[in-house]
């Protein structure tokens, strides 16, 4: 990735002196790991990019995995938040420490609906009536279309920018309870919906085991590509042009994993017949 950036500064400056400053730059920026640009009196950085999720996700993960051992685990999780949100309103560290201490509480809610879905199965296991998972179902789905309802007016009334690279919430405690109950409600929708429709259902998945794969391509696009070839079709950038560069984005990514795997598969196929063959 770094061989891409530093081509890519080559040839859209056409200076090598200028070239190699800026991905000094970007190494720096890289090597300190924040989401979004950071400046202090020391001190400034770039943005690292997409990467950043991955060095949020690390910390994260490494939190959840600790509290998943306490009776009241959510105690610890919520002041690890708390401490990485008022943290970052004075001070950023690197490596997206306060990120991935704000994401922890995400990582965790996913983490309380899977031990509640395995704990309505053996349920069901040891019943043999079927009204324990009607239960789980009509609960979900309230808790469900009670977040998409509290979004849709909550998004009608704040214009806000949250951002999780930078721990910005425009709107304070508002911004992030919304995020906390859309995310509640889009793992509620895949587990009651998509998960019981067999295309869907295998397309997630798919989706979810290339997930890295995917932000090593976006990492790439946002790099290399400012998608003005499309932008500058459309006389004002409006929230429907933006959603249309997202989804070609989506779809290109996509095509790119199924290339890469298919690739990799005729590759590995090819290396099998000739350890079979005896080459």
């Amino acid at each position: 990735m770094l061989l891409v950036l530093y081509f890519q500064l080559v040839l859209k400056n056409g200076d090598f002196n200028e070239s190699k400053t800026l991905f000094m730059k970007r190494v720096l920026a890289l090597i300190y790991g924040s989401g979004s640009p950071y400046e202090c009196d020391a001190f400034s950085v770039l943005a690292t990019g997409p990467i950043w999720f991955l060095l949020s996700l690390f910390i994260g993960l490494i939190i959840v995995r600790v509290c998943a051992d306490f009776k009241w685990g959510f105690i610890p999780v919520i002041i690890c938040m708390a401490a990485g949100y008022i943290t970052s309103t004075f001070v950023w560290l690197p490596l997206s420490i306060q990120a991935g201490m704000v994401d922890a509480g995400y990582i965790y809610l996913g983490y309380l609906l899977k031990v509640a879905s395995n704990a309505v199965k053996e349920k069901i296991k040891d019943s043999e009536s079927k009204a324990p998972i009607i239960i789980e179902y009509v609960i979900e789905a309230v808790i469900m279309i009670g977040c998409f309802v509290a979004l849709w007016f909550y998004l009608g009334k704040y214009k806000n920018i949250v951002l999780l690279s930078s721990n910005t919430f425009d709107n304070g405690y508002i911004d992030f309870l919304m995020t906390i109950g859309a995310s509640l409600a889009v793992l509620l929708f895949c587990k009651l919906i998509l998960s019981h429709i067999w295309g869907l259902k295998h397309a997630l998945m798919y989706i979810g085991r290339n997930t890295l794969l995917i932000l090593c391509f976006h990492s790439i696009d946002t790099i290399m590509f400012d998608w003005s070839f499309i932008l500058d079709r459309f006389p004002t950038v409006t929230g429907y042009v933006l959603l249309l560069i997202y989804a070609l984005k989506i779809a290109l990514y996509i095509v790119l994993v199924v290339i890469w795997n298919g690739c990799k598969a005729l590759i590995n196929k090819y290396l099998i017949k000739q350890e079979e063959a005896g080459v």
